[in-house]
């Protein structure tokens, strides 16, 4: 804190303080300002004074609150005097000043003061107290060397050299130069300067500087020195989003979540490189939307605008440019305000050329009803899904539009997991809002912000599927943010997500066009994998883990048989029991699962068999019934049904279990691979050329190696759920030739263990042995393979006692939890192999539902080899 240094004097106002002062600026400050007439305020005369008097007598400073004013006025007259050019003359350190116990009074005195001329006083007195401190040093080395050059003079002259005893005197030979004297000892070396303060990272490896600190962005990010393609246009702008870093840090903190949930968010809504203009038959820029124009070259297509307020800009020029008929949805604005959602804009004029605002040159209808998660009353208003809304309508047939104010988050996660509605848009077109509290996202009121965020970005990033990014507003946002002039003094709250360097994506506006449009035939699909690459190495490397403990590297040399759980990876995990009857064994399972793996979801699908929907409402997991179809040896049902399992779950991987797999803890060995079963020693696949050929059509130089064959795939394997969605799509499966290897193999290869590997390794996907899956054979205690200590069981019919969960009896408390099986789904014999109709599974069950919903046929070279007869057998 300041010292009272001045000299003991009398106030007179005229006089400088002593030396002491060059040690307290603000003195210094109070006098140069008393010094100064023309600069001297009148009413602040007594306060200067009276306050260099005080400096005599540090306790009367403090009693009589005297310091305060002179810091204030000090500060204003150094600023005043570096904006007129005097800084040599009252060079003091100002830094010394910043530091003074009353900042706010100093900032307060100066904020009319240019910054730049208080940075530039700054470093002029920096350098001048560096030039100070230089000659000082050069004048004590010259005096040393005159003194010594004295003292050596004296003692020639006078030969009043004093020996000590017994040592002769040197000789001396007049007439010739006195030896010259020993130099002085060297200066002891100055100290070492302190080591840099460490740098903060965030988990994702990214830098965090602290409050008026300067930005520093990774080497090789692509904002370091990006250019603006369309610097002028105030919309929605193609090509990935320039959002150079502010110079330093303006918010008064730094979180690291915010930092990493916020570059995810950048990198999920960069559009890939080669979403061109040239791919697009050019771009439509317009407000917030950027559009592909080859989207626009569909014939019956419709148009859904969801929050419109007064005036709907979005659905008029659809209207105008493309006679789109437009639907329009809004349940908070009243139709006394909003000619649309009161029927009174022009609707159907054929042309609005000379018609003011509010003109739609195609039908429109409005409707008062919102959009939400589920058909719904909420505080008096109609909300309705985005599926009911869009029923009826065919693929590529409507361009979506969504401006909900933060009730967007379900509506889209919902349509992430539904293929059927994703392929019936053609644009997609929203303003995103992290982190709202909407009314229709109350369920999500009690999570803390990062977790909502991050769930948040996941959805964005699922968007990315099946719809390819066309552009955004965040560049005209940047542009927008002047943190040198909101934040001049670094003091503005943190926003609630940003970018490391400081921008903050919150909300803004985003285009997407669906991969269908631009990409039929899946050309780029290699290329996405290449960029997704590209862009997950750009990023910064995580931060390095803590050094390891005494404890840890006695832990390390653990030798025992038995795996640890490892934990340096915590992937989340969702279980998906495939079942049919044998309730006790469910209810069983279920209760493990929760106990093994407490924050897992659970999703039970029951393949026309037993219900166990009251057993879900009671343990808190997620119930499907599908109708019958023998799913194990059909992949088009068995792996449609496992799509939709991995999408409810949400879950980094899934975990396929059936009624007689059993549990024994926790995962001890996490996936490295995107599927991995117990280990089947010796297996092979032929054809493997086949799945080869088509997989490296999407990753180069892949291979279906022998080791991967060895994985089986039943109950107890584990499944990433990214492969899920991509590999066991329904567009994925209806695109393999099943026939092809079925005609040239066996029919084994529609069985799910076969179906999958196959599916798999022609998508490109890495498959392992998983030991913790173990197979258990005839011995009772031993197993057959995997570890001993596997998290999941599998048996064989040959296990002694049989299969132990078959075993189990269905307790008396328990008898309410499950129901059995519908009589409709009774009729039907479904305990067949090479039996799947697709047109008599929707005369049947009235809709694709839990199946495939592309139509296949097998063969008609299976058909003979497997009923020479000619009686094919069907579900009935």
């Amino acid at each position: 804190r300041p010292r009272a240094i001045v000299a003991r004097r009398r106030c007179d106002g005229i006089g400088a303080p002593t030396h002491g002062a060059k040690e307290e600026p603000a003195a210094f400050a109070v006098w140069a300002f008393a010094r100064e007439p023309p600069f001297r305020p009148p009413k602040r005369r007594r306060c200067v004074r009276r306050a260099y008097c005080y400096f005599d007598n540090w306790a009367m400073v403090q009693q009589k609150r005297s310091f305060r004013c002179a810091l204030a006025v000090g500060a204003f007259a150094l600023a005043f005097i570096a904006l007129n050019n005097s800084g040599k003359r009252f060079a003091v350190d100002i830094r010394v000043l910043d530091a003074a116990s009353d900042q706010r009074l100093l900032f307060e005195a100066a904020k009319a003061i240019d910054e730049q001329s208080i940075a530039a006083a700054r470093a002029e007195a920096a350098r001048l107290e560096a030039q100070r401190l230089q000659e000082r040093a050069e004048a004590e080395e010259d005096e040393a060397a005159q003194q010594s050059a004295a003292r050596a003079a004296a003692t020639l002259s006078t030969g009043a050299v004093k020996q000590p005893r017994g040592v002769p005197a040197p000789s001396v030979s007049y007439g010739e130069p006195a030896p010259a004297p020993p130099p002085p000892p060297p200066p002891p070396p100055p100290p070492p300067p302190p080591p840099p303060p460490p740098v903060r990272k965030t988990p994702g490896g990214y830098i965090m500087p602290q409050q008026g600190e300067e930005v520093i962005l990774p080497e090789g990010d692509p904002m370091l020195n990006c250019q603006y393609e369309f610097p002028n246009a105030q919309s929605s702008r193609p090509g990935a989003p320039c959002i150079p870093p502010t110079t330093i840090w303006p918010y008064k903190d730094n979180t690291a979540w915010k930092v990493d949930l916020g570059e995810r968010i950048l990198r999920a809504v960069t559009p890939y490189s080669f979403i061109k203009e040239d791919l697009c038959d050019g771009w439509d820029m317009f407000g917030d939307q950027t559009w592909c124009r080859k989207a626009f070259k569909g014939k019956g297509v419709s148009g859904f605008s969801f929050g419109i307020e007064e005036r709907d800009l979005y659905s008029e020029y659809l209207s105008a440019h493309y006679r789109i008929p437009m639907r329009l949805y809004d349940c908070f604005q009243g139709p006394e305000s909003s000619p649309p959602i009161a029927g009174r804009a022009k609707n159907a004029t054929g042309s609005c050329k000379n018609v003011g605002g509010h003109c739609y040159e195609a039908p429109y209808w409005p409707f008062r009803v919102c959009l939400g998660a589920k058909k719904e009353m909420i505080e008096g208003r109609r909300f309705d899904t985005l599926t009911n809304h869009l029923a009826g309508f065919g693929p590529l047939s409507t361009h979506v539009k969504i401006d909900v104010e933060g009730s967007e988050w379900t509506v889209l996660d919902m349509l992430t997991k539904n293929d059927a509605d994703q392929a019936k848009i053609r644009t997609l077109d929203m303003e995103l809002h992290f982190g709202f509290h909407a009314s229709s996202e109350k369920a999500f009121d009690s999570w803390d912000m990062e977790r909502r965020i991050e769930r948040e970005v996941r959805i964005v990033e699922a968007l990315r599927r099946k719809f390819y990014v066309t552009g955004t507003t965040l560049e005209v946002y940047r542009q927008g943010w002047l943190p040198e002039q909101d934040c001049p003094q670094q003091q503005c709250d943190e926003p609630i997500v940003h970018l490391a360097g400081g921008f903050s994506p919150r909300m803004f506006a985003i285009s997407f066009v669906n991969k269908r449009i631009v990409d039929p035939d899946g050309k780029f699909e290699s290329k996405e994998i290449e960029e997704d690459g590209a862009s997950a190495a750009r990023a910064p490397a995580p931060s390095p883990a803590a050094p390891p403990t005494l404890e840890t590297d006695a832990a390390s040399q653990d030798t025992s048989a038995a795996a640890s759980p490892d934990t340096s990876a915590q992937p989340t995990y969702g279980f998906y029991l495939h079942v049919f009857d044998a309730p006790a064994a469910v209810i069983h399972q279920v209760r493990q699962v929760k106990k093994h793996f407490p924050t897992s979801p659970i999703y039970v699908m029951s393949d026309g068999g037993t219900r166990f929907d009251k057993l879900c409402e009671k343990e808190g997991c997620i119930f499907k019934l599908c109708p019958p179809a023998n799913d194990r040896w059909h992949p088009w049902p068995f792996l449609h049904r496992l799509h939709e399992g991995a999408k409810a779950l949400g879950t980094d991987y899934v975990i396929m279990l059936e009624p007689d797999n059993t549990i024994h803890g926790p995962i001890k060995r996490h996936p490295k691979a995107d599927a991995g079963g117990l280990p089947v020693k010796d297996r092979k696949f032929g054809y493997r050329e086949f799945a080869e050929k088509t997989a490296q059509k999407r990753k180069p130089g892949y291979k279906w190696t022998d080791r991967a064959m060895g994985a089986g795939l039943a109950g107890g394997a584990y499944f990433r759920t990214a492969a899920i969605l991509d590999a066991f799509s329904d567009e994925s499966v209806a695109e393999f030739d099943w026939n092809y290897i079925a005609d040239k193999a066996t029919k084994e290869v529609y069985s799910s263990d076969f179906a999958m590997q196959y599916l798999l390794a022609a998508r490109g996907y890495e498959i392992e042995p998983w030991d913790d899956c173990a197979q258990m054979d005839k011995d009772k205690d031993k197993v057959h393979s995997g570890a001993q200590d596997a998290a999941f069981r599998h048996y064989c019919s040959c296990y002694p006692g049989g299969k132990p969960t078959y075993n189990l009896q269905v307790q008396a408390g328990d008898r309410n939890l499950f129901s059995p099986q519908l009589a409709k789904h009774s009729a039907q014999n479904s305990v067949c192999q090479i039996c799947y109709n697709y047109t008599k599974y929707i005369k049947d069950w009235g809709s694709t539902e839990c199946t495939n919903q592309y139509d296949t046929h097998y063969s008609e070279l299976i058909l003979k080899r497997y009923f020479p007869d000619g009686k094919y057998p069907q579900m009935r």
